[in-house]
């Protein structure tokens, strides 16, 4: 797993250096407010159940847009075992094209907290490859991808395989964006648990509406999880179906 994960590592990062693509002219930033039953990380399940916070940032530089962004769970009740939780990452994303094929890659970290003293504070790199465009067309019904992390504080390192897409539907005056999504993964090495894997689908529906002169991008997202650990420090799924949903400002 350790020799997979570094040789995708090495490429993602070969791929930001010699992609060719014009950035973005300007940097983006949204802010986000909802309610989450569930936060979901690499497969496991870190509960919720409260108001979420969170901003988002895009700036693009020379060799590829980097991305900053930071997200807070406000949930402190110890009796119904509900934690506050702050997530905030840091990555880089470029996309590329050859004829009729097309891909995009990113890497990155992400630091999480939680306030449980039972759960670790941890660190995760990640890389991933996303299949764009393609000469068949097979991307315009669903794109695949490939993801590989290290939780160096977990100790374990993982992969995923992924498909999506979105498909935009103009409906009662409003169009609208649907994007499922299903991913497989697993992990090795663990601390305490050992090995562990997953299924986790989702379905996502969000459209813009203009309030006061101000656009707003209210959003519903519907997942499920299963996963299965190999012991348990708190993290397991057992077809768990969660909602989140809420607003975005873009400014």
């Amino acid at each position: 797993m350790k020799k997979t994960f570094l040789s995708i590592l090495f490429i993602g990062s070969c791929a930001f250096i010699n992609a060719q693509e014009v950035a973005t002219p300007k940097p983006a930033f949204d802010a986000t407010v909802g309610y989450t039953e569930s936060i979901n990380l690499r497969g496991l399940s870190y509960g919720g159940d409260g108001i979420v916070t969170g901003i988002h940032g895009k700036i693009p530089a020379k060799w590829a847009d980097i991305h900053i962004g930071a997200y807070h769970v406000w949930g402190e009740d110890k009796a119904k075992n509900i934690d506050s939780q702050s997530h905030f990452s840091l990555f880089a994303s470029k996309g590329w094209n050859w004829g009729k094929w097309g891909l995009k890659a990113n890497a990155g970290v992400r630091k999480h907290q939680v306030s449980n003293p039972a759960i670790y504070d941890s660190v995760a790199v990640r890389t991933s490859l996303t299949l764009n465009e393609d000469p068949i067309g097979i991307t315009k019904w669903v794109k695949p991808s490939v993801s590989v992390w290290r939780d160096t504080d977990y100790d374990f390192s993982g992969v995923t395989w992924g498909l999506h897409n979105t498909w935009h539907w103009d409906v009662l005056g409003h169009q609208w964006h649907i994007t499922p999504a299903i991913k497989w993964g697993s992990a090795g090495e663990m601390k305490t648990t050992g090995d562990y894997d997953y299924t986790k689908a989702t379905l996502r529906v969000g459209t813009e509406v203009n309030v006061f002169g101000h656009d707003l991008e209210p959003s519903v997202k519907l997942t499920y999880l299963d996963n299965d650990i190999h012991g348990d420090l708190g993290f397991a799924s057992e077809s768990e179906t969660s909602v989140w949903a809420g607003i975005k400002y873009r400014f």
